[in-house]
């Protein structure tokens, strides 16, 4: 294997990979935390009756059987390509019609970049 130096900016450590272990340690900590914080600003804007619902027995169930029903993401379909849907995301948001909320119809599964493409999307309409 070939040494180099470290890829962080300012580390003069020698290793083989792309950062040092130590480098390597802060970044994945640094990862960590920013994952927790799109975590908690995605579940900021949900009421206290969505975050409810989302967290039910209910929900879960549903979700499951959706994804059985479609493991594959549906607009990456649409577009010619196989991914892989691990999100279940309503067509009608619950927020416009609490209504559908259990409506498999009303639900799609989406690859992770097809349903944060789609939720932006929403919330600039909004």
């Amino acid at each position: 294997m070939l040494n180099k130096v470290c890829a962080q900016a300012g580390c003069k450590s020698i290793t083989n990979k792309r950062n040092c272990n130590k480098c390597q340690t802060k970044f994945n900590l640094m990862s960590k935390e920013r994952a927790k914080k799109r975590a908690r600003k995605s579940t900021s804007f949900m009421t206290k009756t969505n975050k409810a619902f989302y967290g039910s027995a209910q929900w879960k169930a549903l979700r499951e059987r959706k994804i059985r029903k479609d493991p594959l993401c549906q607009i990456c379909l649409t577009k010619g390509f196989l991914n892989e849907g691990k999100d279940i995301d309503h067509i009608v948001e619950i927020k416009d019609d609490y209504s559908l909320r259990q409506e498999i119809t009303n639900l799609q599964t989406l690859c992770r970049s097809c349903h944060m493409y789609k939720t932006n999307q929403e919330r600039i309409k909004r």
